[in-house]
């Protein structure tokens, strides 16, 4: 029975990735982060022959956030260097392939869980519908970067699990080395990149330790913050000090623009309901201290990525309420995606606890 199953979700997620696929091929770019800051930037690099200064510096393209880190625009940059043209079909046929990497490494995840390949299999096929990863791979809007930090956060926790087996606190291990590193990547891709960087607070390191690959990890983010100040690069978002008032106001936004998003079944189904449902019905156990890592891990990135909220604005001259449900609006969906690989895991594991107490249940 397990073999038939195994061989039916292998054929669902081979569709899976064929319909990704056709949308990169089929469906025109349909997202003004695409145009307008990934291959906009990819495109600038190519034209100027390196550091796209003059393009950075228009006004005319300050909505494009000139500020972000450059290292995806310059890594697609390369493909069209080395075909000596713009062509972006080979850059966007890169993201089903960051489709299936994402795949195959949550089944790995799920596999370190001890789950069959089956259970595993079937996870991995839920966890391919939801809708922002499928608009990502291909069919909405390829070439976004968030799909790309979901697959740097996935490699993250495949080697923070395996750091879990190692009972020395006091040296560091390969794989924090390996989550370190990517961290410093993905913080330049986009800022936020550095959020992965919450497993280290969940590694089995000292403090003294963790506090040394923490401020590793954040290097990359302060020369680019650097270089952003000596460049002269025009900036779209700014730092702002809210009232008591404000804060109020945004945090009402952030919590009700989130409960809206989870809400959303056309992105989400019902994931988001079932997941708060089974951290109700459902407790932490004391034998599975890599839940609680990853349950943590979820919570801080979860609150940096609030702090943002509350702290930026994209106008400083607009109202703080609009300009902050504005952007909450557009990209809050992105930011849940970005939090799924924290996530999912616990989902897994917390649906497969209410599975024994059902299982159990009918066989007492």
């Amino acid at each position: 029975m397990s073999k038939r199953i195994t061989i039916l979700i292998y054929f669902l997620l081979a569709i899976n990735v064929l319909y990704v696929l056709s949308g990169v091929i089929h469906i025109p770019l349909q997202s003004v982060d695409v145009v307008g800051i990934w291959l906009f930037k990819a495109k600038a690099f190519f034209v100027e022959g390196g550091l796209p200064l003059q393009t950075l510096k228009n006004p005319d393209f300050i909505l494009f956030h000139p500020q972000y880190p450059l290292l995806l625009p310059f890594l697609y940059s390369l493909i069209y260097f080395g075909l000596g043209r713009v062509w972006e079909l080979p850059i966007l046929l890169l993201y089903p392939i960051y489709y299936v990497l994402i795949l195959f490494l949550s089944f790995k995840v799920f596999k370190k869980m001890k789950l069959s390949t089956a259970a595993s299999l079937i996870y991995v096929y839920i966890y391919s519908m939801l809708s922002p990863l499928l608009g990502q791979a291909g069919r909405l809007h390829a070439g976004s970067a968030d799909i790309v930090l979901v697959l740097l956060s996935w490699i993250a926790v495949y080697f923070w699990q395996r750091s879990q087996l190692t009972k020395k606190r006091t040296l560091i291990n390969q794989s924090a080395w390996i989550i370190t590193c990517l961290v410093m990547v993905a913080s330049q891709i986009k800022l936020e990149g550095l959020f992965i960087g919450s497993l280290i607070f969940s590694l089995p390191l000292s403090k003294q330790h963790k506090l040394l690959l923490l401020g590793l990890a954040s290097m990359p983010t302060l020369l680019w913050s650097y270089l952003v100040k000596v460049l002269a690069l025009p900036t779209d978002f700014a730092l702002v000090i809210p009232s008591a008032w404000e804060l109020i106001d945004r945090s009402r936004l952030i919590m009700s623009w989130t409960i809206r998003e989870m809400l959303n079944y056309k992105n989400w189904y019902i994931f988001w309901p079932l997941f708060w449902l089974g951290l109700t019905v459902t407790k932490w156990p004391k034998s599975h201290p890599e839940i609680l890592g990853l349950a943590q891990a979820a919570f801080l990135a979860a609150g940096a990525f609030a702090l943002v909220y509350l702290i930026l604005t994209i106008d400083a001259q607009a109202e703080v309420g609009s300009t902050v449900s504005a952007h909450l609006g557009s990209s809050i969906d992105r930011v849940l995606f970005q939090l799924t690989p924290f996530i999912y895991p616990i989902f897994v594991f917390k649906s497969q606890q209410i599975w024994l107490k059902i299982k159990g249940l009918f066989q007492g």
